[in-house]
């Protein structure tokens, strides 16, 4: 039987399907293996917990438009222009 293998690089790129159970049961059983061994992405996936958890707090209203622009910009730069959030509906936020 073969079985995957997960780098970390492949690991960043699927943290959030991991922690919303969506990965196939294979893939995830790769993951579980590789986090086993890896001690940064374990880590990881602590400080992605860490923030949703931080961040689920904080209701939108309380946020500064001048974060709220910071966070936007980097979305785009990751995503490309014109790409918004499942709240957002462009720049009349």
């Amino acid at each position: 039987m073969r079985h995957s293998v997960i780098v970390c690089q492949q690991w960043t790129e699927m943290v959030t399907d991991y922690l919303e159970d969506a990965l196939p049961r294979g893939l995830r059983r790769a993951v579980e293996r590789h986090l086993a061994t890896c001690s940064h992405c374990v880590e990881y996936l602590a400080q992605v917990r860490r923030t949703i958890a931080v961040m689920g707090s904080i209701p939108a209203d309380d946020l500064p438009d001048d974060v709220i622009d910071v966070l936007q910009r980097a979305f785009e730069d990751y995503h490309g222009p014109g790409q918004h959030g499942p709240d957002q509906h462009g720049p009349d936020r």
